[in-house]
């Protein structure tokens, strides 16, 4: 029998309940036919060496706001409430094209880091374009939709191109109870899941508690949203019924660590949601708010703000990892990504075994530095290349699908011509 790609003699994560192990892994269309110990019998079109590699799952980045590419580093040290205004001022400078190069750049870095699946948070789409930046990249993902643009058409587009759907719910701020209440009914009749920021700053559940007199997971509880078992991304300030709430209904949590840190938003739960059996993924959030799109960045900060706002051990490497791979996977309900077996999809990261980020590597039947090695030292710049549906999309660093530089020097310019009304916005 033959495959397309045969990866030889190399050590294996397979986030599939087995330990780490030295094996092969092999890949037919797109698929894996083969991740196993010992020897594998087939031929194929490439072989590779890879004794000196550790391979991955491909990363999940479960929440990323591809068009604020374009303005990182513009608003720092101001938090969130503050930046409102700025925000949504930026946002009205850019148009289609501007969008598609904001996000192509941030897919771009966010691969480089060794993300294979991305969900765009998007508050607008450039219709028809917005499949550009994932085929640009060579990246699987989904995108978010209001119930409008779920009437569009738009989401056949998608659907067809690969990229799901999740529906948009809104913040605490432009809650509306019946709209809320249509968002669940759309859910159920059509199976799409919602996505929504809830619980992020103690001022959008101050605005929450105010209308509504309860809290936004209470909400959500009391309009059956949280039946849908929706993606619920921040959810810094939760009360133990939230817990219990978010629990008891499989609803899902992604956190971003970094921006969540850098606004002073505050810290959430993991610890606790994770031994009430909740699902929890990772995002980078928008570099506006992070300054990047590193995933594995984010897995270093989820278990170092819990050392501190817990104590060490309260989230380890492992959950840092099952994060990032098959747990995230499970968490944004997205099926066939997220661990290394027969019959996945063939989309990995292969990490330099010999970079000094990692070594010396120490792996025993007790014992391993492995997960610590991937997650506290390694960064991406140990990471060699990466695989998605069995394409290689990224190789040295360089995404071999676009022209990287060019895509670069074409945003300066862009930022640039935009110079002016930035100034203005920024002194308002």
């Amino acid at each position: 029998m033959t495959c397309d790609l045969l990866i030889k003699d190399t050590i294996i994560i397979p986030m599939d309940g087995r330990k780490p192990f030295r094996g092969f892994l092999a890949v037919d269309d797109g698929i894996i036919t083969f991740c196993d110990e010992g020897e594998c019998d087939l031929e194929a079109d490439e072989e590779i060496d890879g004794s000196g590699y550790i391979i991955t799952p491909g990363f999940l980045n479960a929440h990323l706001h591809g068009d604020f590419y374009m303005f990182k580093g513009l608003l720092d040290n101001m938090p969130l409430r503050e930046q409102y205004h700025k925000t949504n001022r930026l946002y009205d400078l850019m148009n289609e094209d501007a969008m598609v190069l904001s996000r192509t750049l941030a897919y771009a870095e966010a691969v480089r880091a060794g993300a294979t699946y991305i969900v765009e948070h998007s508050f607008r789409n450039p219709g028809e374009r917005t499949i550009e930046p994932f085929r640009a990249v060579g990246v699987r993902g989904a995108v978010t939709l209001d119930i409008s643009g779920l009437e569009s058409g738009l989401t056949d587009l998608l659907v067809e191109n690969g990229i799901d759907v999740f529906i948009n719910a809104p913040s605490e701020e432009d809650f509306d109870y019946s709209y809320l209440k249509d968002i669940a009914e759309i859910s159920d009749r059509m199976g799409y899941k919602v996505y929504a920021h809830v619980a992020e700053t103690t001022w959008r559940i101050a605005i929450c508690e105010e209308r509504f007199g309860i809290g936004p997971i209470e909400l959500l509880h009391k309009t059956g949203l949280l039946r849908r078992k929706p993606v619920l991304v921040h959810a810094c300030w939760l009360s133990n019924r939230d817990i219990d709430l978010i629990a008891d209904n499989s609803a899902t949590i992604v956190s971003t660590p970094v921006s969540e840190m850098k606004l002073g938003d505050g810290v959430t739960p993991i610890p606790k949601l994770l031994r009430k059996g909740a699902k929890v993924a990772l995002g980078t959030d928008g570099a506006l708010w992070n300054n990047g799109a590193d995933i594995l960045a984010e897995a270093k900060a989820m278990v170092l703000i819990h050392s501190l706002n817990s104590t060490p051990g309260a989230i380890t490497e492992s959950n840092a990892l099952d994060a990032l791979t098959s747990m995230g996977a499970e968490a944004v309900g997205v099926e066939g990504i997220g661990k290394l077996q027969k019959g996945m999809n063939a989309s990995f990261v292969l990490f330099n075994a010999n970079s000094p980020e990692i070594c010396p590597i120490f792996i025993s039947e007790k014992i391993s530095n492995l997960e610590s090695a991937l997650i506290m030292s390694a960064g991406s710049r140990a990471i060699d290349s990466v695989y998605v549906c069995g394409r290689k999309v990224m190789s040295d660093g360089d995404i071999i699908l676009s022209d990287t530089l060019g895509l670069l020097e074409e945003a300066g310019n862009w930022l640039m011509s935009m110079g002016g009304r930035i100034e203005n916005i920024l002194k308002e």
